[in-house]
Order: C-alpha cells, then sequence, then structure tokens
C-alpha cells in the first residue's frame, strides 16, 4: 500500500505544472547574443547592465530604473528632479518618475513635470486618461463609463478590459464578460503555445505543444537556446547548455507592469 501511495505521489509531481515569477538579470546570460537580445543588457567580455547614457532611445531611457530622456540635450541620463523635463505629451512625465505629473499646458503646447501624485477620477480628458497612467503600483487609469476610473492591474480577475486582458496572458471569457486565469488550452498553434498569466500577474504558467494541443508544461526539455528566453516569458535563460530557471524575483512584478504600460499605449491608439 505504501509503495502504490509512493509510486501515485511521484507520478502526480512528475506531472505538475511549471509556475514562476522570476525575471532573468542580465549577469545571468552567459552569451554575447542572448545577452544583446536583453534591451537593458550589454555585452563586455560579460553581461552587464547598461547604463543611462547606453540608451539612445527615448521610449528605452524612459523605461529604464533611474534614468530619464532630457529631451533639451537630446541625450538619456540620470534622473534628477520633475520640474528639470520639459515634455510634448502630458502622460510622458510619469515615464520619467512615479512621482512626476504634467503642470497645465504652455502655449506652445508642451508640459513642465511637477511632483504630484495621479488620481484617475480627476482626469477629464479621455486620451489621457488610456495612455498609461498609474495611480499606484497596482492601479492604472481607465476611460470607462464616460469618466475615467481606476482598474487594479494586480490580478487577472480584475481587469475589466478584454484586450488587456489577452495582451497581458489572461484569459477572456465570452460568456461571462470576464477576466480569468490565463489556460494554455486556449492557444490552437504551436507557435502562439508558451505561457500564460496566472491569477497574479507577474507569475507565469509554463505551456507546451503535446499531442496536437498546448498543455501545462512539467518541463522544459523541449525548450532550446533559441527559444528559452522567449518562451518562458523572460524567467528562464540557456545556461551552460541547458535551460535553467533565473535567480532573481524582485523584479518579476516590475517586468510585468512594464508589459502592461506597452499594452496600454497599443490600446489608445
Amino acid at each position: 500500500m505504501i509503495t502504490i501511495i509512493y509510486i501515485l505521489l511521484i507520478m502526480d509531481l512528475s506531472f505538475a505544472a511549471i509556475s514562476t515569477s522570476a525575471f532573468c538579470e542580465c549577469s545571468e546570460f552567459q552569451t554575447s547574443i542572448e545577452c544583446a537580445q536583453q534591451q537593458n543588457c550589454k555585452w563586455s567580455t560579460s553581461c552587464m547592465d547598461k547604463i543611462c547614457s547606453d540608451f539612445i532611445e527615448e521610449s528605452e531611457c524612459d523605461r529604464a530604473s533611474d534614468c530619464a530622456w532630457n529631451d533639451t540635450q537630446k541625450k538619456c541620463a540620470q534622473f534628477t528632479s520633475c520640474s528639470n523635463y520639459k515634455v510634448k505629451q502630458a502622460s510622458s512625465c510619469q515615464l520619467k518618475d512615479a512621482t512626476c505629473i504634467a503642470e497645465d499646458a504652455n502655449p506652445d503646447g508642451s508640459y513642465i513635470c511637477q511632483i504630484g501624485k495621479i488620481i484617475c477620477s480627476q482626469i477629464s480628458d479621455q486620451k489621457l486618461c488610456n495612455s498609461g497612467l498609474y495611480q499606484s503600483q497596482y492601479e492604472t487609469c481607465t476611460y470607462s463609463s464616460s469618466s475615467c476610473q481606476s482598474m487594479d492591474i494586480s490580478k487577472c480577475s480584475t481587469i475589466t478590459e478584454q484586450f488587456l486582458c489577452t495582451s497581458l496572458k489572461c484569459s477572456w471569457s465570452v460568456t461571462n464578460l470576464k477576466c480569468l486565469e490565463g489556460t494554455c488550452s486556449s492557444y490552437s498553434s504551436p507557435d502562439m503555445c508558451s505561457y500564460v498569466s496566472a491569477e497574479s500577474i507577474g507569475t507565469k504558467i509554463l505551456c507546451t505543444w503535446l499531442d496536437n494541443s498546448c498543455v501545462e508544461a512539467s518541463d522544459v526539455l523541449a525548450l532550446t537556446s533559441s527559444n528559452c528566453y522567449i518562451n518562458t516569458g523572460g524567467s528562464y535563460a540557456w545556461i551552460y547548455g541547458k535551460c535553467k530557471e533565473c535567480q532573481s524575483t524582485k523584479f518579476g512584478v516590475i517586468v510585468a507592469l512594464n508589459a502592461i504600460f506597452s499594452v496600454l499605449l497599443a490600446f489608445m491608439l
């Protein structure tokens, strides 16, 4: 009897789905090719973090930690203070730093940034509301029912926009019009079958293509050096000839939030 229970336990563990919230830091990439594919990494005998001056694109600069694009000098440098930045769009102030908001528009249509807090309900402009502004780390602004409201984006179940729900790898129920935890079975082709979001945004459930269907993965043995990182949503890297889970978790949610911002920009356009 004990032997049977033990065998069943082993079988159960072997088919357990892989759930991960890991994030790969630059130092974990072992090859220059994989390092070069990372927006925030650079190669110099080993893979390391970029510094602010390494970023030449405004969008990449403003998303990098502690960096901000200086539009006057046309270069990326370490963030100083909100009032030192002039932007073309009001929503760009919060990209400089989470503590920045835009003052009233100047005659030329530009904005000077200032220290402040975003309150979604105080925003009347629909385009500005949907421009990717955050009221808090887990609340974004969204225009709904003729007003700007805050949306909890920490979980699939609290997201109320279908496009945002599916773009973040959650599943949208057409029947109930609700956002649910992602399911591997929702993907019908091997190209799409990579990972889905767990209920908590920032945690991923890995998928694999098996017997002509997308199912939850119990291992990453099928992944190669070319798809290890991409198919795990940045949680695994090709390390010494194997696809291995990265060690850091502290930036997992931040990576998810950066993805959210990118989705929100697409949703706004």
